[in-house]
């Protein structure tokens, strides 16, 4: 590790994965507010959501008129009821919030921008969380399907909202170490079957694997453990850009290469 702190554990780093959890299931954050004796929940917004907004206020909008389709967007639950499968929701809510004062306007709108940062917060944490094994279990838990099914969430109206940012990042992320697994065990069988003939070779393809395994995994580690101490306040995104540039890990090689590495190896011309 680069840093003098001790490494770290899951246990240790699991407070810090609240926000990022929430994003994959049930897919956003969420906010609790009393307003006028009736309780509103936020949540924060998914892409879909941006796009509307978006095409909802142009430059003629007034900030209180902009500022309450952003409120309008977030508000998924008055007063314990769903809203998230009603259609018409967003502009009956704009219309609402709009003819509240504007004190109580901003106020709402300081939570939307508070849910904002904490969904940025949490998508720079996305790629640690992704090296924890308990978020490959979490994958397989939901059958390698995407975590916005309803079946998963178990909320209405979420399903039909799409992936917001990070669970695109998630999913991509599993799906391709899904593809790295199953390409692991049909180079291992491959292995298996030309060490009959060229052992030797197949030792120093084995030793070159674990190698870079091993540098996988403490490179993995090392951000984990960065992660967390960020989030204590001891180091900053310099740090961790630093020690990249000094401990550039080495690429693996190309499936050309290690084929022709095989072959060389089967032929005996490296004996």
């Amino acid at each position: 590790m680069p840093w003098i702190y001790p490494r770290t554990n899951y246990d240790q780093r699991v407070e810090f994965y609240q926000d990022i959890e929430s994003l994959i299931t049930p897919g956003f954050l969420t906010h609790t507010v009393n307003v006028n004796h009736n309780q509103l929940v936020l949540r924060s917004l998914y892409p879909s959501d941006i796009f509307l907004i978006r095409h909802r206020i142009n430059q003629r909008s007034t900030e209180p008129e902009w500022k309450s389709w952003w409120i309008a967007s977030c508000v998924w639950m008055v007063n314990g009821i769903n809203l998230l499968e009603e259609k018409h929701t967003v502009p009956t809510l704009q219309k609402t919030i709009l003819a509240l004062p504007i004190t109580i306007l901003d106020q709402l709108y300081n939570i939307v921008l508070g849910l904002i940062n904490r969904n940025h917060k949490a998508l720079e944490g996305i790629e640690a969380y992704s090296y924890e094994p308990y978020s490959r279990l979490q994958w397989k838990q939901m059958g390698r399907n995407l975590p916005s099914r309803s079946f998963h969430v178990g909320i209405p109206g979420v399903e039909k909202m799409g992936l917001n940012s990070l669970q695109k990042i998630w999913v991509a992320f599993n799906l391709m170490e899904d593809e790295r697994d199953n390409d692991r065990v049909t180079w291992e069988s491959a292995k298996l079957i030309a060490s009959s003939n060229a052992p030797k070779g197949v030792e120093k393809i084995n030793s070159h694997d674990q190698k870079m395994v091993e540098e996988t995994q403490t490179k993995r580690s090392d951000l984990l453990d960065f992660w967390f101490y960020q989030n204590l306040g001891l180091l900053t995104q310099k740090d961790w850009d630093s020690f990249e540039k000094r401990e550039r890990i080495q690429h693996a090689k190309t499936v050309e290469e290690l084929e022709d590495e095989m072959r060389r190896w089967v032929a005996g011309e490296d004996d």
